[in-house]
């Protein structure tokens, strides 16, 4: 849901301050605006993968330096995974899409 509520709020952003964006087909617009999506995935990724690589389990421990650590799946992790799967879903799913729209309009 926030890489939907993310598209459409760039999207209309876009629209309003970009004359480039308005003027460009409606595939180019998708493209451009998952370049923006999966830098708000980067930036918030990266610090989450950091942290729960190396500060997430008790006692001075780290995924490198503990074997319980590594192999404990904690609520941190599975919201990472979450996190991470539900941007490629959004982002293969643009792709899919507007690849079939392109295609029907070609015919």
């Amino acid at each position: 849901m926030f890489w939907a509520f993310l598209f459409v709020f760039v999207s209309t952003i876009m629209r309003g301050l970009n004359s480039t964006y308005q003027s460009m087909k409606r595939k180019d617009k998708a493209v451009y605006v998952t370049y923006y999506n999966s830098l708000m995935h980067a930036f918030i990724s990266t610090p989450n993968a950091v942290f729960i690589t190396y500060f997430i389990c008790p006692e001075n421990k780290n995924f490198f330096n503990d074997f319980e650590c590594s192999n404990t799946v904690l609520n941190a992790h599975l919201w990472g995974f979450m996190f991470t799967l539900s941007y490629f879903i959004v982002d293969l799913s643009l792709i899919f899409i507007y690849q079939i729209c392109e295609d029907e309009v070609e015919q």
